[in-house]
């Protein structure tokens, strides 16, 4: 099934998704967050072989609607920044976020 089908196109153009995308087919911060779209969050929606991504995601999702993580919008707004660059590569990279360590670092914020 194709994502379009589960979400409203509101959703999906906040969010830019592009479903012939195979990379990176969403503009989320963090690949899992929109400043726009509170409530809504995507754990698992980045392409590698380690885990400890996903978790990381599936944290920092769980502090920022606790309320204990305070997110700003900046670093938000940065990260989608990061997000479009990325899918703007051309040629795509097999990893599009081939800082392991960076990307854990920045998740742990």
């Amino acid at each position: 099934p194709q994502l379009q089908n589960f979400l409203e196109d509101s959703i999906l153009q906040t969010m830019e998704y592009d479903p012939t995308d195979g990379v990176s087919p969403f503009t989320l911060a963090h690949d899992c967050l929109h400043p726009q779209l509170p409530g809504l969050a995507f754990i698992g929606m980045y392409k590698g072989p380690y885990f400890g991504i996903m978790e990381g995601q599936a944290r920092l999702v769980a502090e920022s609607w606790s309320g204990n993580l305070g997110v700003n919008s900046d670093s938000l707004e940065a990260a989608l920044d990061t997000a479009r660059r990325i899918r703007q590569q051309d040629p795509k990279p097999q990893f599009p976020r081939f800082d392991y360590v960076g990307f854990m670092d920045t998740l742990s914020l």
